[in-house]
């Protein structure tokens, strides 16, 4: 059976912060590169991020791109939160590219699609156990919280949800 061991995102303000807290409320290790200065919308100075996630590390540039390619190629396969449209946030589009270049297996969960979120999650379960992999570095990443409102709930919910199913 497969089992979530670490969860990597960017921690950006959002979907990245709302999978971040809900990994570590479940007690799953949570890990991630961030822009050197630890930059986010809504935390510019440093320490940024870093000051809410001393863990996570900078990466050499402040530019966002580096760290959504760096953890997109750190994790064993990732979940996208996304709008049916795309376009909404540049960052999460840019993560599909990522995904194939470094050959990253990653579920897509439609916010708006006709399917409820909760069925999504279901699907993504049943995809992350179709992996067969033992020891998963799940990375999931979405729109900033000025993208798309209510997106930190939305992947606290997804979070906790699937790790729960894994625990």
């Amino acid at each position: 059976m497969s089992k979530i061991i670490e969860f990597r995102s960017g921690g950006q303000s959002g979907a990245d912060r709302g999978a971040m807290d809900a990994a570590q409320a479940c007690g799953v290790r949570v890990e991630g590169w961030c822009p050197a200065g630890g930059w986010a919308e809504d935390l510019p100075e440093p320490p940024g991020v870093r000051a809410l996630y001393p863990q996570m590390v900078e990466t050499p540039s402040a530019d966002v791109a580096q760290r959504t390619e760096w953890n997109i190629r750190d994790s064993t396969c990732c979940i996208a939160l996304n709008t049916k449209a795309r376009g909404t946030s540049r960052g999460t589009d840019l993560g599909y590219e990522c995904y194939e270049k470094y050959g990253i297996p990653n579920f897509e969960i439609v916010l708006d699609g006709p399917v409820s979120i909760d069925e999504q999650i279901e699907q993504a379960c049943e995809w992350l156990r179709e992996l067969d992999d033992d020891a998963i570095v799940l990375g999931l990443g979405g729109p900033r919280a000025s993208e798309y409102e209510g997106i930190y709930d939305i992947a606290y919910h997804v979070t906790e949800t699937i790790i729960s199913r894994f625990a």
